[in-house]
């Protein structure tokens, strides 16, 4: 299974598409009539399929980066020099750059290093694959060297255009989790504990704890479609909007926070983008629970007490849906009544959507039984790692296909039971 996400760059010369494969991912880009692919991860016969069938389908001259692909090399030769004959047998160019030592080292030992255009930004050209046919004359000789002059030239910007490119999401992806640095408030006789996974380098999801007075306390979760730079640029422009909207607006009617934020965003995403919410405002003094949800997942209340554990449901649309009207007609506030050692679950759906290739995905019934099994006298802090624990054993070494956030609020109690 792959995921893709395009990173556009500013100066429109070229562009980026990292595609997840397994534990592997492979970012491609395009100068010229060059396409690069740089490979990283775990040598295996998951990526270098995947990567076989993106090399089949160029029609244009080919360079390889390997230098973060893992492995002892052998399954890489036998990869490189099937699809070394098969470019030749086109009369296209397959560059390869900075190869590791351990995938020199077999081409020598098969006797087919001198078959590759093989160079490094030290010496230059290493080894080079002359792309005229066998028994041509001088002159096609010397145009073909100059043709792969050309295309090593070509190559080695569009490898300083993908660095650009990885130091630009680098700076992004920085910025992005310092502005999700949240900062939890103590709010007794309430625990909470937070994590916050992004899929990419950046990401869509966001949260906020924001200590509305002395009496309430704000949680907003939200969840932007799509991945990538824009669904994080998306993503900061959405917190800010909440986190203002929620402290100037009701402590008793989320829903007319919603309704807010809907309209502010509204004309600021294109018709393909949307952002899930779940806004919740907690009062300290009667445990009261007041919600809204915008199209988001169903948190869940688990409470020992009454021996339960139910998702919480409020009618509302997805922000950006609707401009108006329709949205606060449909999204509404609801309310439950928290009681001692209850937890309140809020998460975005990379926790039950992540997916194993075999076992499908996790799903909300594995959160439930989760709980189901565990000691609820157990604060929040220590119930938390252990589910995020089962999450990973389910996926075993399959790498998350989306963000996800998830916060675990405990109305703090030593009388609390365990479920049955």
């Amino acid at each position: 299974m792959s995921t893709s996400t395009t990173q556009d760059g500013s100066s429109g010369e070229a562009t980026g598409l990292v595609h997840k494969i397994g534990d592997g991912e492979i970012i491609e880009t395009t100068q010229g009539k060059v396409t690069i692919f740089v490979v990283r991860g775990k040598e295996g016969n998951t990526v270098l399929s995947f990567l076989e069938r993106m090399l089949l389908r160029s029609s244009v001259d080919v360079g390889l980066d390997l230098r973060e692909l893992r492995g002892p090399g052998r399954q890489a030769v036998a990869f490189l020099r099937k699809m070394n004959r098969t470019f030749r047998d086109r009369d296209r160019a397959l560059l390869l750059y900075e190869p590791p030592s351990r995938i020199i080292d077999q081409l020598k030992l098969s006797n087919t290093l001198q078959e590759f255009n093989i160079f490094t930004e030290a010496n230059g050209l290493v080894a080079s694959q002359s792309a005229a046919r066998p028994g041509a004359g001088e002159e096609q000789q010397k145009s073909a060297g100059r043709t792969a002059t050309r295309e090593i030239v070509q190559f080695t910007k569009s490898l300083e255009r993908v660095d650009e490119l990885e130091t630009s999401l680098d700076t992004a992806s920085q910025r992005s989790l310092r502005m999700l640095q949240v900062n939890t408030p103590e709010f007794p006789p309430f625990e909470i504990s937070t994590s916050y996974y992004p899929h990419d380098k950046v990401g869509g999801d966001f949260y906020s704890l924001l200590q509305l007075d002395d009496d309430h306390l704000g949680i907003t979760v939200g969840d932007v479609s799509g991945h990538g730079l824009e669904a994080a640029l998306i993503m900061g422009m959405a917190k800010k909007v909440f986190d203002i909207r929620a402290r100037e607006g009701s402590r008793t009617d989320p829903a007319s926070v919603m309704h807010q934020v809907n309209e502010d965003l509204f004309d600021d995403l294109d018709r393909f983008t949307f952002l899930t919410g779940f806004y919740a405002i907690i009062q300290r003094s009667t445990g009261a629970l007041r919600y809204c949800r915008a199209g988001h997942n169903y948190p869940l209340l688990i409470s020992p007490s009454r021996g339960e554990i139910k998702p919480i449901n409020s009618p509302g649309l997805a922000i950006g849906m609707d401009p108006g009207p329709g949205f606060r007609m449909i999204t509404k506030s609801m309310e439950d009544q928290l009681l001692p050692g209850d937890f309140l679950l809020v998460y975005t759906d990379g926790l039950t959507e992540a997916a194993h290739p075999r076992r499908g995905q996790f799903g909300l019934e594995r959160v439930t039984q989760f709980f189901r099994e565990q000691d609820l006298r157990a604060p929040a802090e220590e119930l938390k790692p252990k589910l995020l624990e089962e999450v990973q054993r389910f996926l075993d070494d399959t790498i998350l296909a989306d963000d996800m956030t998830v916060i675990l609020l405990k109305y703090a109690a030593d009388n609390a039971t365990p479920l049955g």
